[in-house]
């Protein structure tokens, strides 16, 4: 009875968070943001009141995506309430919100591209100002925050990625392939590793991928080393957080994911 009671319990709460997301979606396509807002603020008292860590983040990424509508010059604003969350909240929604705020730095460089690339190396510049950095500077901050989201990752690898559903993309179907917080963040980094900033700014001296070490087993890729002048962008990091979830995998004998992520690093 108590099984039945509990399960009757969570299908309700589920079924509130449909609604209301399904509800505030609605109301954005409408442009109805101020109103979607108010929606998202009813799922963030619910979800803080029964610790729903998932939709704890998407209640903030919802609510700073309609700031950034609705507000000029929002982003200082955003990524000031983000530092305040991460400074508050332990493993794992540190690592999260760690991600969130490189995503929403990338974001704005992307957006900006042009504008930064412009900017001086070295020149005057706030550190506490994003809008005063030039593209070092913001790889160097964006790397730090990736970084940081992965920190533990033997923990995270121990999450399940449905513990975190409502803040994923991924169809249920492909999970078994990425089925760990872990896997989630890392892909989240290597987006960013992937492309980079090698347009913007590139090292003297970068780690190349060759035919030599292209094809390297797992644990010969961890023994790498970053050459001593590559600081800024190479392919180093891409590789080294491939390497991190293969041998997770490998140490936990997810004969698929591991398989899956050691043939993405071979195209």
């Amino acid at each position: 009875v108590l099984i039945i009671l509990l399960g009757g319990h969570l299908t309700s709460a589920q079924d509130f968070y449909t609604e209301k997301w399904q509800e505030a979606e609605k109301l954005e396509l409408e442009n109805k943001i101020k109103d979607a807002k108010e929606i998202v603020e009813e799922i963030y008292r619910r979800a803080k009141r029964k610790k729903d860590d998932d939709q704890l983040v998407k209640t903030f990424m919802f609510r700073a995506k309609f700031d950034l509508i609705k507000e000029e010059n929002a982003q200082q604003k955003v990524l000031n309430e983000l530092e305040a969350l991460i400074s508050k909240v332990k493993f794992p929604n540190k690592n999260i919100y760690h991600s969130v705020y490189a995503k929403l730095l990338n974001d704005y460089v992307a957006q900006n591209r042009w504008q930064i690339q412009n900017r001086t190396s070295g020149g005057l510049m706030d550190q506490n100002d994003f809008l005063t950095w030039d593209a070092k500077t913001f790889y160097a901050k964006i790397s730090e925050q990736y970084q940081l989201s992965l920190k533990n990752s033997d923990k995270l690898g121990k999450i399940p990625v449905s513990d975190y559903s409502a803040i994923l993309y991924v169809r249920p179907l492909g999970r078994e392939l990425r089925p760990t917080l872990f896997d989630l963040l890392a892909r989240e980094a290597l987006g960013f590793y992937k492309t980079g900033y090698n347009r913007l700014t590139a090292p003297k001296e970068s780690y190349t991928i060759t035919a030599k070490n292209a094809f390297l087993p797992t644990q010969e890729l961890k023994k790498l080393k970053r050459p001593a002048g590559d600081t800024v962008y190479s392919k180093y990091d891409v590789v080294q957080l491939y390497a991190s979830l293969e041998e997770w995998h490998l140490s936990q004998k997810n004969e698929a994911p591991y398989v899956t992520i050691v043939l993405e690093r071979l195209e």
